[in-house]
């Protein structure tokens, strides 16, 4: 279809009547120019505020819209008053366009603007759901819904609820093996309720399902013919028991409102809006969704004013349900089309690098109806950049350097590279900006100045760490939800604790939060000290009449004042960011108090919002603090922001998606968005391409935030594969496809063998040397060194847990359980997790195939094997960095998991080391996934939905006996270690590698990296059975099958330990590979009757002491 003509948009002259379409790249002045015609409406149209609707997505982008209204309002009243512009170009141009009006127009002016100041308030400027809630709110009986509605910005509760109650009430009429087939394919109430989720939100797209036959089984018919009624019947089902509940979502409102419009039941609507709100302007238009669209559609494009402002190139969060296809069709709609073509946030030669980026390749954005257009300088004062003393072009790049032998890179070496010259860059501006020789206008360049941008949390993580190696502060700005964090879950347990007083198992839990400060051996203490323990209560009990009188927000400072929170909180590491935290969760919870209040009904909310935190723009985490610190920022996040100087060290890593084994996919024919559950592969791909292009949109997004200066990293770099190394991963980079990739299809680009490395660095070299603007950056200068890790203790010694000089341990663990015996003084982790210890150092007189354990890569030329993996520690910490992050059944992203395990912790030895070391990695996964288990099955037969890594648990455990319970382990036949733990009351608290269920059965799996040998019969059972004696690992299992005992008694209905209980294993990693049957494979299933006994043990109180609640 060919693109409509499209014209710069002169805000001051153009008409304002009709739908026009402004395409506004970044910035170029998007709210200025909403602003201008927002003035006009009100002046030329005769409007007043309340009948002009802007519309945008965020309550920040609408308070920030809001302001910049009014001050524009107030900027030109004084003018006119004034009979002076003061220099402002905008004001300078609306009163040149009130002068082309004649007559009166000035006065007229004066009046409609002062008018517009004083009645402001009643503005409708509102986010999409505000303006669906109001529309409808006037019109209740019409529209069939309560008065009274309860808003929730979290239904998760609604959708789990009704999803398992639906799905019940379907299988109740299909038999026991129909069932099992639909568990099988994952069919059950938790996937019900994902799906359910999706279709709300995209309640116009067209469901796919798979196509069936009679030749089928019958159970695959029923299957197939189950899915597609829950999923068209089931988002009914949800909004029917909303309906019931009284409650409505955001995406209620949408939805509401567009039935209301399109449904033929009041005809009258659209039009009585239309009279209400006569002109409309939509900001962020590329963000729409169907629904979306459809309401303005129907309120605006039979009559009326609308102007659709967005820019396509932008269009980067289609996981908020945004379609870029919408903003499309909407386009090709509209009466004109307009442009903005004056940047007026970059410096002239950034804005020209940009240019000659985006415009090498034509079709970058993936379609012709998405054309980059060559923006020039905008007439807006800018702080120019000055006093380099080492000058750099405005878009600087790194090229990745080639390695050994002249060769590209391989992927953990290129991160490092990318690291040093990105944080040596930053310390060297710096320096300069100290010492006053760089400024940005007449201030010295600050550390404020600077952001580094990346795509995921974990990459911010590794960028603070390397920053501060350099002794550079940094700050995150990122998408985590503060209702994920540790201070959230603690408010939970103390504000429980208030509002029951009375429980002491809530009370304890409370005392036992970083919060409130108390360690074990003080709770212990209070055992035997009842006035102390009474004096607690008291004094929560008066906490909680506070609340009942004068509110949340009231007893929660005084909380704070008297357990001395904030001075607990300030000296410990990140206590700053602890205790923002604890003050965003504070207003969050005073905010919610006027729709959840109640003592009982706020921790409710507290914990319906931990564990479904849906993303919430008022429920990000803040800055912590406003220093001059480094900004590290993801890139959705950084939209709408700038920065005077910008780095994009991973942005060469951008690259396309990995295919997920998952059965749905998302795509779009022509304008319909298609839900496909058919798992076919051509879905997948359609899919693909559609993710593709927003990548690349994702790479504009990240080199239009800076104003001065933007650094990226960039280049050809070989991905290790097995034992050699792959070109693939570099072209699969849409950087350089942007770049080397013109006039080919990314896709089919990625998997061209005739593209090499070397073509992509010569297509690099040849746009820097013809593009003014863009040039090379000097390569970093010193070492590049890895990123530190975990201490690790020397070889032959177990790791010590120091503690913090002041701070009690809170909490037992499987650690501290078994500390005693080996490691007498030393104090508990109090975390539960279990590191794999270094081997023991080898005797003088010990084989050779003992000491197989290198430091260095092997000899070049050998095979890469785990064997020959360094011990200790860190290395520990880099074998399961792995191990959790991955796909099983999906390797193409575990490469990606394995540089940054890499990067993160980087065992002993030189950097150029870790080529070879993924080598080895990347080989023992194939190896364990592969190896047949005990049971008949491998890892790679378990599916994601079926697994659950990291599993925390915390238990509470009152007297519990170290001789009641080697004597319970001994006449179960377990030969263990003699325990030496003092009597523990408190909670028992650890992190399980892996909870996986399959076939019907549940099992634990924990991953050990300890070398033992490199023979087969090294990793024999007998030896296993030592090395797990040795470790009390034994203890460490059943700590665990006792927890998910727990965990499945209070959650399984109808859960059977002899039914559902699959057993323990524990891999040792480095000997587990289909070429060596049996071994490396520890498997146990103890009986049901030690498991039970160990539960009561764990629970029983010893005489004279309050029993502890039981919860897993």
């Amino acid at each position: 279809m060919e693109e409509p003509p499209t014209l710069p948009l002169d805000v001051f002259n153009c008409r304002i009547t009709g739908i026009a379409n402004i395409e506004a790249s970044a910035g170029t002045g998007k709210t200025w120019a909403i602003c201008g015609l927002y003035l006009r409406l009100l002046v030329e149209a005769g409007l007043t505020v309340d009948q002009i609707l802007v519309v945008t997505f965020t309550n920040a982008a609408t308070a920030e819209l809001r302001t910049r209204v009014r001050d524009r309002l107030g900027e030109v009243l004084h003018a006119l008053d004034n009979c002076g512009s003061g220099g402002d170009p905008f004001v300078e141009k609306f009163l040149r366009r009130i002068a082309t009006l004649g007559g009166e127009a000035a006065e007229h002016a004066r009046t409609c603007l002062r008018t517009a100041l004083f009645s402001f308030e009643d503005a409708a400027i509102f986010t999409i759901h505000s303006f669906c809630r109001h529309a409808l709110d006037d019109v209740p009986f019409a529209a069939v819904q309560p008065f009274q509605l309860e808003v929730t910005a979290d239904d998760g509760e609604t959708i789990r609820e009704t999803a398992a109650d639906y799905w019940r009430r379907i299988a109740d009429r299909y038999d026991a093996e129909e069932i099992d087939a639909l568990l099988q394919k994952g069919l059950d109430p938790e996937w019900l309720a994902r799906e359910l989720r999706r279709v709300l939100g995209k309640p116009t797209a067209r469901l796919v399902f798979p196509e069936c036959s009679l030749n089928d089984p019958r159970r695959v018919r029923r299957a197939v013919c189950l899915q597609r009624i829950l999923l068209r019947f089931g988002p009914r089902a949800v909004r029917a028991a909303k309906r019931r509940r009284r409650v409505i979502a955001y995406d209620d409102m949408l939805y509401n409102l567009y039935e209301s419009l399109t449904g033929g039941r009041l005809p009258w609507l659209a039009e009585a809006l239309r009279r209400r709100f006569p002109a409309a302007l939509i900001d962020e238009f590329q963000d729409t969704d169907p629904l979306q669209f459809a309401i303005f559609r129907n309120l605006y494009f039979r009559g009326g004013t609308l102007f659709m402002v967005g820019d396509p190139k932008q269009a980067i969060y289609s996981f908020r349900n945004a379609d870029l296809h919408t903003y499309l069709a909407a386009k090709r709609h509209a009466d004109r089309h307009r442009t903005l073509a004056e940047n007026q946030r970059s410096e002239p030669g950034l804005i020209t690098a940009v240019n000659a980026l985006f415009t090498a390749n034509e079709n970058v954005f993936g379609s012709p109806e998405i054309r980059y257009r060559p923006v020039v300088m905008g007439a807006k004062p800018r702080r120019d950049l000055r006093g380099d003393p080492e000058p750099r072009e405005s878009l600087s790049v790194w090229l990745l350097p080639p390695g050994k032998k002249d060769e590209p890179r391989k992927v953990a070496e290129a991160q490092l590279f990318a690291l040093a010259a990105t944080t040596g860059e930053i310390a060297r501006l710096l320096a300069a900006g100290g010492s006053g020789r760089i400024t940005i206008g007449d201030e010295p360049l600050q550390a404020r100045d600077i952001a580094v941008l990346v795509r995921t949390r974990e990459q911010g993580r590794i960028v603070k760490a390397a920053l501060a190696r350099r002794g550079i502060g940094s700050v995150d700005i990122t998408d985590r939800s503060v209702f994920a964090t540790l201070e959230a879950e603690e408010m939970e347990r103390i504000l429980r604790a208030v509002a029951e007083p009375a429980d002491t198992g809530l009370v304890r839990a409370a005392l036992a939060t970083v919060l409130m400060g108390r360690g074990s051996r003080e709770l212990a203490d209070l055992n035997a000290d009842a006035e102390t323990f009474n004096d607690i209560v008291e004094r929560l009990d008066q906490y909680r009449r506070r609340w009942w009188q004068h509110g949340f927000g009231a007893m929660w400072r005084r909380l704070m004042t008297d357990e001395r929170i904030v001075d607990r909180l300030l000296p410990t590491p990140g206590g700053e960011r602890r205790l923002t935290n604890v003050m965003h969760l504070m207003e969050l919870l005073s905010a919610a108090e006027d729709e959840h209040g109640g003592i009982e009904a706020l921790p409710r909310w507290l914990a319906d919002r931990r564990t479904d935190p849906r993303e919430e723009e008022a429920a990000l985490l803040r800055l912590e603090s406003d220093e001059n610190l480094v900004r590290i920022v993801t890139k959705h996040r950084a939209k709408g922001l700038e920065w005077p100087i910008v780095f994009c060290p991973f942005i060469w890593r951008e690259r396309g998606p990995e295919r997920k084994s998952g059965r749905t996919a998302a795509y779009h024919e022509g304008d319909v968005l298609i839900l496909d559950y058919t798992g076919a592969g051509e879905a997948k791909k359609l899919q693909e391409n559609e993710q593709l292009s927003e990548r690349v949109r994702l790479i504009y997004v990240a080199l239009t935030r800076a104003v001065n200066r933007c650094y990226l990293v960039a280049g050809p770099f070989w991905q290790p594969s097995g034992r050699g190394a792959t070109e693939k991963r570099a072209r699969r980079s849409m950087m350089n496809w942007i770049v080397a990739g013109i006039g080919e299809h990314p896709g089919r680009w990625a998997e061209d063998a005739k593209t090499g490395v070397a073509a992509i660095g010569k297509s690099w070299q040849e746009l820097i040397a013809t593009s003014p603007g863009l040039g090379l950056a000097p390569p970093p200068t010193g070492a590049v060194l890895p990123l530190p890790g975990p201490v690790s203790a020397p070889a032959g010694q177990a790791r010590k847990v120091l503690r913090t000089p002041g701070i009690a341990w809170k909490l037992a663990s499987y650690s501290s359980l078994t500390a005693a015996p080996h490691d007498e003084g030393s104090p508990p982790d109090p975390e539960g997790r279990d590191y794999d210890l270094a081997a023991p150092a080898p005797e003088d007189d010990e084989a050779p195939h003992r000491r197989r354990i290198l430091h260095a890569p092997p000899p070049e030329g050998s095979p890469a094997d785990i064997l020959d993996f360094p011990a200790g520690i860190t290395a520990g910490h880099c074998l399961h960095y792995v191990l959790e992050r991955i796909d099983f059944q999906d390797e193409s992203g575990w490469e990606e998991a394995i540089g940054a395990a890499l990067t993160a912790y980087p065992p002993a030895g030189a950097p150029e080391a870790n080529d070879g070391r993924a080598a080895m990695i990347r080989g023992m996964l194939a190896d364990v996934l592969s190896t047949t288990l005990p049971g008949g099955f491998s890892l790679r037969d378990v599916p994601g939905a079926r697994r659950l890594t990291e599993m925390e648990f915390t238990y509470p455990v009152a007297g519990l006996d170290p001789d009641g319970l080697h004597g319970l382990l001994t006449r179960h036949g377990h030969r263990l270690p003699k325990p030496g733990f003092p009597e523990l009351t408190g909670y028992l608290r650890g992190f399980i590698d892996l909870v996986f269920a399959h076939r019907g059965k549940w099992y634990v799996l924990d991953w050990k990296s300890n070398h033992l040998g490199a023979r087969p019969e090294d990793y024999a059972r007998p030896r296993l059975a030592e090395e797990m004696f040795r470790h009390a690992y034994e203890l460490q299992a059943l700590i665990y099958l006792t927890a998910l005992h727990r965990y499945l008694r209070l959650r399984q209905p109808d859960y059977n330990y002899d039914v559902q209980m699959g057993g323990v294993f524990y891999l040792f990693i480095r000997g587990v590979r289909p070429s060596w049957p049996d071994a490396g494979i520890w498997h146990d299933r103890p009986a049901r009757a030690l498991i039970e006994e160990l539960d009561d043990l764990f629970s029983a109180a010893p005489a004279g002491k309050g029993a502890s609640s039981d919860h897993a």
